[in-house]
């Protein structure tokens, strides 16, 4: 599962209780998470996470659910988008909006076997994720961003976790980056899963250790084999480029990830409306 948020559930913990009666701790998840997401745009374009449905089923166990193994770090992009659709019912534009999120927070080798930070400014939600992913200068030209390198990540000490390929960033913030000073963060990377909403590894990667044998960009003359784009790549490109739209696009989907296994049927423009739980616990 999502390693690491025990000491963020503990923390809600007293909301859970002070709301009890109002509100099942699943709610207050769902609520802490779209509050998470309007206070931490910190840009000029910012849009409101409306808290507009609650009634959903808690889990027995104070602490989360069933541990649901999480999709792996290496799968390809028919492997992200047949994730995304099987588990909540997302189209191919919806899981690249949701991929987005990764502009928030770290990676620990703890807690995934990975270390490093997505975005040079982790702590603000906007499309800068994209700006890492896709390169080229406008929406028509774009490319699988080419700063990459892969890097093996010794997990030797973590007895859960074993040695891993990522890609860590080379290059500078100049080429359509937003110019900030990455001398000054934490060392950023890219996960396989990430990349490959720009770059297909299909038939270039080892599904076990993540090394892939393809390069996101061949100079001529090369006799390396470079890896084709992804059919998200578009997408990718046009959130690239406009923050707005991906705000949108974020809000609604990450609404439709805490709404799973609900009908809001009979809702209409009531809000906050109670919605209906049609897949049991």
């Amino acid at each position: 599962g999502n390693f690491g948020l025990e000491e963020a559930i503990d923390k809600l913990d007293p909301l859970v209780t002070r709301y009890s009666n109002q509100l099942t701790r699943a709610d207050v998840w769902a609520l802490a998470t779209l509050t998470a997401a309007e206070v931490l745009q910190k840009d000029d374009v910012k849009i409101d996470f409306d808290f507009d449905y609650y009634g959903r089923q808690s889990c027995p166990n104070p602490k989360g659910g069933p541990n649901r193994p999480m999709p792996s770090a290496h799968l390809t992009i028919d492997g992200i988008l047949r994730f995304f659709a099987n588990e909540f019912g997302f189209t191919d534009e919806e899981s690249v909006a949701i991929m987005g999120a990764h502009t928030l927070g770290v990676l620990t080798r703890e807690n995934s076997g990975f270390q490093g930070s997505w975005v040079p400014a982790e702590t603000n939600l906007n499309n800068e994720f994209y700006s890492f992913v896709v390169g080229g200068t406008n929406v028509d030209n774009a490319r699988p961003l080419s700063l990459f390198v892969q890097t093996l990540e010794d997990n030797s000490d973590l007895p859960d976790f074993q040695d891993q390929y990522l890609w860590t960033f080379s290059g500078t913030a100049s080429g359509g980056l937003r110019g900030r000073d990455l001398q000054a963060t934490t060392e950023l990377v890219m996960l396989n899963v990430d990349l490959g909403l720009a770059a297909n590894f299909t038939g270039h990667i080892d599904s076990v250790s993540g090394e892939v044998t393809c390069s996101l960009r061949v100079t001529p003359g090369s006799t390396e084999t470079e890896c084709p784009a992804s059919s998200t790549l578009y997408q990718a490109a046009l959130y690239k480029y406009d923050n707005l739209l991906w705000l949108e696009d974020f809000r609604s989907v990450l609404t439709k990830m805490t709404l799973t296994g609900y009908s809001t049927a009979g809702c209409g423009s009531t809000s906050p409306c109670q919605v209906t739980a049609v897949i049991s616990l």
